[in-house]
């Protein structure tokens, strides 16, 4: 820990790093871009996918083969799949 020198206050050295302006709280510094994919290489992801449809994790990798990895599409073929 640094200390700055105008309030003697001990600071993280990643935040004086940073510029003291980018920190892992951020709520401006958002992303949601992964959050309409599902990634075949992310066996957590298949899992968690397959789980909510009832499917296997064999056949989440085929749907995500056949139809790419966008979440919607993905989940419109998983009940066409479950009927």
């Amino acid at each position: 820990m640094l200390k700055s020198k105008e309030n003697n206050r001990a600071w993280p050295l990643f935040f004086l790093l940073s510029g003291g302006t980018a920190t892992a709280d951020d709520k401006t510094k958002r992303d949601f871009r992964d959050r309409d994919r599902v990634s075949a290489d992310e066996d957590y992801e298949v899992r968690y996918f397959a789980k909510q449809h009832r499917l296997t994790t064999e056949e989440v990798r085929e749907l995500i083969g056949k139809h790419g990895n966008d979440r919607k599409t993905l989940e419109r073929e998983a009940r066409k799949l479950r009927g």
